[in-house]
Order: structure tokens, then sequence, then C-alpha cells
């Protein structure tokens, strides 16, 4: 596989708040599993339920925590009481975050532009010389379908295969008809679709957990 090329992409950015590298269960050869978040469905067997809000939320490592109090100083954000931080309705927690000097109050995701992501996902190219790609989860990636059907055309110019899991039916993506859904649909190689069904589990399938998920080849 030929080097990642340097390309100027779009402004789009998206949520990520999972990369798996290395992984073996998403798709053929070694992947860069990217976990994009925010997803409609409430699945009753959702896999990743840290994926299914929208919107970056700030969270509290207890063990991480040294109890220096030095976030109490945030009175908007921070409401301390028990010996830990509790959270205000503040969406913005920079400050507190760089302010904590264990690390115990982050975000549960992190914003990429495109250029950002391409340079993380460059970091594995050597892991795809012999087959291997990128794979978009979730959450549900198609709500982010704008930044990721223009990521997927650099990746497919650099040679990478792409595998997308949605829990949308096939039928639903194409009855919604979107401009957006359909670039991804196109770009994607291999599309995986439907929900996780605990009552329908299966061993037998690769990348698939239960029967009702399909796959659908380009």
């Amino acid at each position: 596989m030929k080097l990642l090329k340097e390309q100027l992409m779009k402004i789009s950015k998206t949520l990520v708040f999972d990369i798996k590298r290395f992984s073996i269960h998403d798709g053929s050869g070694l992947r860069t599993t990217v976990f994009f978040k925010g997803c409609p469905l409430r699945c009753l067997w959702c896999q990743n339920p840290e994926g299914l809000n929208t919107q970056r939320q700030v969270i509290y490592f207890k063990n991480k925590c040294i109890h220096c109090r030095c976030c109490q100083q945030f009175k908007e954000q921070i409401n301390y009481q028990n010996d830990r931080p509790y959270f205000q309705n503040h969406q913005d927690f920079d400050q507190v975050i760089k302010t904590c000097p264990s690390g115990a109050i982050q975000y549960d995701s992190q914003e990429y532009t495109l250029d950002k992501l391409m340079n993380k996902i460059k970091e594995d190219e050597v892991f795809f010389q012999h087959g291997g790609g990128v794979t978009f989860s979730g959450g549900e990636p198609f709500l982010q379908s704008k930044a990721l059907g223009e990521l997927a055309v650099i990746l497919h110019d650099n040679g990478l295969s792409i595998v997308t899991f949605t829990g949308y039916t096939y039928d639903i993506i194409r009855k919604i008809n979107c401009s957006n859904w359909n670039k991804l649909l196109s770009q994607t190689d291999i599309l995986i679709s439907g929900f996780f069904n605990q009552d329908k589990i299966t061993y037998k399938k690769p990348w698939i957990g239960s029967l009702n998920q399909k796959y659908h080849l380009k």
C-alpha cells in the first residue's frame, strides 16, 4: 500500500469516543476502528452506551482523584461535596480539565478535524500493507455521515477498505435517501447493518453478533 497522502480536506469535524487499533474483529485484516459519538437508537442490548449522547460530556474518575480540591474554584461548573466534584449543567469544562493535575476530570470524547483524524489513522499505516483498513463504528456513524463520507473518499484514495457498522437496516438507509447518507454508503465496502439482538446471538458469522444483522457488499 502506498503511503497515506497529504491532502487538503474540507473543514469538517467528528466527535470520537474511542479509537481501537490492531482490531481483528471489525472486518478483514488488521483494522483501525473509530467509534463515533451519538446515536438516536436506544437498543436494549447496546454494546456502547457511552456513545449514545450526541454531546461531549464530562466524567469523573474516582480512582485518579487526589482530592486536591483544585476544581473547587470553578463554582459555576462544579459543586464540590462529599470530597468529590459534582458537575453542574455547563458545557465548557476546558479550564476545569486543564486545572485537574491527576486527570480525574476528563471529557468522554474528543473532537477531531478530518486532518487530525487522518493523522491518527496514519500512525497505523504500516499495518495496512497486507490488507486491513478502517472501520467506522459507534454510536451511529450515519449521524456524522457528511464528515465520514469525505473521510472515506480520502481513505479509498490511499487503498484502504471501509467497513461501516450501523444500527439501521439497509432498507431504512435507502428509504431515507439523504445525500450525505448515500455518499457514506457509496464509499463503504462492507456495510454491517442492524442492531445487536441478544435473543438471536450467533458465533458462527465473522464480525457480527446476532442473526438479524446483515452484510452488504459494495
